[in-house]
């Protein structure tokens, strides 16, 4: 059933609310990712977000400096995807990642107005700015 509030359609269901999911924290981690070694580019420092691929691929979106690291599936480090700036692959603030068809990362920036998404070889596909004179809030659904 759809209604109408405040000029808002409300899609409604008639299905029973659900439980929310059951968190658990294992005694060991399954990974450790950043830090224990001697390269700088693989530490992390300010993490926002974190989203692990089918294949065990882990990438963390860093705020310092901005940019996505890839470790692989036992936590080693691979490389970073994007980085400080203004231009294509580059951010600016408040970036996040989220999965694109299983072996490729979106990176949101800038409140969801900045997006690029990188191939996880390090390869940017594609870069694309949100209007700002848009000022609906922005939402990747994949």
């Amino acid at each position: 059933m759809i209604r109408i509030l405040f000029s808002i359609p409300l899609l409604l269901s008639p299905l029973a609310a659900q439980a929310p999911p059951t968190w658990t924290v294992e005694a060991r981690p399954l990974v450790v990712s950043g830090g224990g070694d001697d390269n700088v580019d693989a530490e992390l420092l300010n993490v926002r977000g974190a989203i692990r691929l089918p294949s065990g691929t882990i990438v963390v979106a860093n705020w310092k400096p901005l940019g996505l690291k890839v470790y692989d599936a036992d936590g080693r480090y691979q490389r970073t995807l994007g980085r400080p700036g203004g231009g294509p692959g580059e951010f600016q603030y408040n970036l996040d990642a989220r999965v694109w068809g299983g072996d490729s990362v979106l990176a949101v920036s800038g409140s969801g107005m900045r997006h690029a998404l990188f191939r996880l070889d390090g390869v940017l596909v594609r870069d694309w700015t949100i209007d700002a004179g848009d000022r609906r809030p922005a939402m990747v659904v994949h």
